[in-house]
């Protein structure tokens, strides 16, 4: 094998596992840009997360000695924040909305937690983990929105 055809090989082999790199880095940056979010939102709220993930357009975190939750949506690079002292909480539901296509398959659109407050004057707060408009492709939310919502069923009924 000649130079030239070995410069080109390499050249050829950076190329095509540029994009790769460039998604796993930018996808790094991301999931450390919505975690500090979350931890300024605990600071600011005298908590601190023992308990986090990061999805595609939310970061959740849980202090589960305080019993608090904290929440970020990211939308075209805003953030939506929330703080819930789950000892104010009565409830928590996972629900799911789905459409069915014309070849009768369920197509996920949403995933989200609804939190129903004691204090009835307080009206319910809903936290997406997956919305179809926000973000097309659905990866392992259904098994998250599963595992907080049994975490925070958890909490309450402590």
């Amino acid at each position: 094998m000649d130079i030239g055809t070995a410069i080109i090989g390499v050249v050829s082999a950076a190329v095509c596992a540029l994009p790769f790199v460039l998604t796993s880095t930018n996808r790094t940056q991301k999931e450390k840009r919505s975690l500090n979010i979350l931890r300024q939102l605990a600071e600011k709220n005298k908590s601190e997360i023992s308990k986090f993930d990061i999805g595609s357009i939310y970061a959740i975190g849980v202090n589960e000695l305080h019993k608090s939750l904290c929440y970020i949506l990211e939308v075209d690079g805003f953030y939506k924040e929330e703080f819930i002292n789950l000892n104010m909480v009565k409830t928590c539901k996972a629900s799911t909305i789905t459409r069915t296509t014309s070849g009768n398959n369920k197509i996920i659109d949403r995933l989200f937690l609804t939190f129903n407050f004691k204090d009835k004057s307080k009206s319910d707060l809903i936290l997406e983990f997956y919305n179809v408009d926000i973000k097309y492709q659905l990866n392992d939310e259904v098994k998250k929105i599963e595992k907080w919502h049994k975490l925070i069923v958890g909490l309450l009924e402590n």
